[in-house]
């Protein structure tokens, strides 16, 4: 359906990187929860989510974000998910995408171009230069982070309330 290359390192890679992101996530749900009080908490974590998927680079990629906002995207944990994801489908020397030479005129293939180069795609998100272990070492960073920021926070709380 997809034309995906049947690789198992890169179903592997893909999976990897789903369930870190997922753990990061979750981490950070369980840190505005453990630092704010429920009514906070059900406002706070859409607001937050909001800066850290706009810096990500899948709205907006990062050569168009000002150059005093762009740190802002490495605060972001999407980012380093996306960059890995990016790197996993299109990167890791992929063939060529095959395109449909017989996309007649009035179907909605022939309104887009065929982009062939998987390159292209990199070059387009700025990730290009990513490196799938690099991305996996700072999602893992901001899961034992987080985790310690909660466990932190919780232990704070509990003394204060004795």
């Amino acid at each position: 359906m997809t034309a995906q290359p049947l690789e198992f390192m890169r179903y592997f890679l893909f999976l990897t990187i789903c369930v870190q992101t997922s753990l990061v996530a979750q981490s950070f749900g369980l840190l505005i929860g453990a630092a704010t009080n429920l009514e906070s908490a059900i406002f706070l974590g859409p607001v937050t989510a909001i800066p850290i998927l706009l810096f990500s680079g899948f709205f907006v990629t990062f050569s168009t974000i000002p150059v005093y906002l762009q740190w802002l995207s490495y605060c972001s944990y999407v980012r380093y998910a996306f960059e890995a994801v990016l790197q996993i489908i299109y990167g890791m020397n992929r063939n060529h995408l095959e395109c449909n030479p017989d996309a007649s005129a009035d179907s909605s293939e022939s309104l887009a171009p065929c982009l062939s180069d998987p390159d292209f795609f990199l070059k387009f998100f700025s990730a290009d230069g990513a490196k799938i272990y690099v991305d996996f070492i700072v999602l893992c960073m901001f899961f034992v982070i987080l985790r310690g920021l909660c466990f932190l926070i919780l232990k704070f709380r509990t003394r204060a309330s004795r």
